[in-house]
């Protein structure tokens, strides 16, 4: 039903725009209620309403809308002597721009937000067109509870409804709120941060909501690195760093730059903050070179921490070759000159005997 109010026909409409009703008809006779069955407008729906069903301007009318439009209803017998008695109502549509006409819509950045845990980060949100705040809605939530992240409500915020994960760490930006800015502060960013977040605005008679997706890595700290005996024949190199989230990735690297990470093993670790701690650990022998560097990679935030070992000769002393070549050579020559000399002093004795024995022969015949 609609009515006509004094010399006003009252409408309403969800378009804040001119509604271009060029030509109305609303009857033979101005009445104060008219079925909206005899509400016809050719120029707007092109004829539609004629159908008999609730279309084009019939529904416009029918429906319950946000927006209010005034129609001035004059009779002009006086202008129109040609038709008799007959009174034609020409509509002129006034419109009336206020902030409860519009039909908004929010916006928020495609693009995922990316942010380091402890720092602070604002969620951004936009109302379109930027229509004050001030007596609207904003309710921040995600799908993971069922309380809100942050609420204002009837001109104020509403913390005894709010998610206590998010308690002390929300704000809005209040003076933004007449340019359309609803968007949500977020202090000391958690690991368990990170995920979708809805911005939803609201008047009583509409809504519109929009998704930002927030992502949390955590930078840890520099790596440090000692050396431990193995139950086999030679060291282990341990790399602990904590502070981490995601899990990130391990690399290592001997001295000669070769990647030597499919030797090493490592674990995982998460802590009451819900951050990572990391330990890796990689066997080395006699036989292997004596610096080692471990690599840990965080591929969300594009950082890399590192840190480096160099073995002490002491732990694997290294033989000189040509010392040993040497002392093996010295050791063949020492041995062939005892040889030769024994060699020789037998044969000397040998002579000296066959001496002997020829001297005592003489010495015999002489005598007899």
């Amino acid at each position: 039903m609609v009515k006509l109010q004094g010399d006003f026909f009252l409408l309403s409409s969800y378009n804040p725009a001119l509604l271009s009703i060029s030509e109305q008809q609303f009857g033979n006779n101005c009445k104060f209620s008219l079925d909206i069955k005899n509400c016809h407008g050719q120029s707007f729906d092109n004829a539609a309403n004629m159908s008999g069903k609730y279309s084009g301007l019939q529904a416009r009318l029918n429906n319950n809308y946000i927006s209010k439009f005034f129609f001035q209803m004059k009779c002009f017998n006086q202008f129109f002597p040609m038709m008799k008695r007959r009174c034609f109502s020409l509509v002129f549509l006034l419109v009336f721009h206020s902030v409860q006409s519009e039909r908004f819509r929010v916006l928020v950045p495609d693009d995922p937000i990316v942010v380091t845990v402890g720092d602070d980060i604002v969620l951004e949100c936009q109302l379109v067109p930027d229509i004050s705040l001030d007596n609207l809605e904003i309710r921040w939530f995600t799908s993971d509870s069922a309380s809100p992240v942050h609420l204002y409500s009837n001109g104020q915020d509403r913390p005894d409804v709010q998610d206590k994960a998010y308690r002390g760490r929300t704000e809005l930006f209040k003076d933004e709120f007449p340019r359309g800015n609803a968007s949500l502060k977020l202090k000391k960013i958690k690991a368990s941060d990170g995920g979708s977040y809805t911005c939803f605005i609201g008047s009583k008679t509409y809504h519109d909501e929009a998704v930002i997706h927030l992502e949390v890595g955590g930078f840890g700290h520099r790596p440090w690195m000692q050396l431990e005996e193995n139950n086999k024949d030679g060291l282990r190199i341990v790399c602990k760093s904590d502070g981490w989230y995601p899990d990130p990735v391990i690399r290592w690297e001997d001295g000669n730059g070769q990647d030597v990470t499919a030797q090493s093993e490592w674990e995982f670790l998460k802590d009451s903050r819900g951050l990572i701690t990391v330990q890796s650990h990689i066997d080395v022998t006699s036989d292997s070179v004596n610096r080692f560097s471990c690599f840990m990679e965080n591929r969300l935030l594009r950082k890399r921490r590192e840190a480096h070992v160099q073995i002490s000769d002491e732990f694997f002393p290294k033989i000189n070759v040509w010392l040993v070549i040497f002392w093996v050579v010295a050791s063949l020559v020492v041995l062939a000159v005892a040889a030769d000399v024994l060699v020789h002093r037998k044969e000397d004795q040998r002579i000296q005997g066959r001496s002997t024995n020829n001297n005592s022969t003489l010495l015999c015949k002489i005598g007899q």
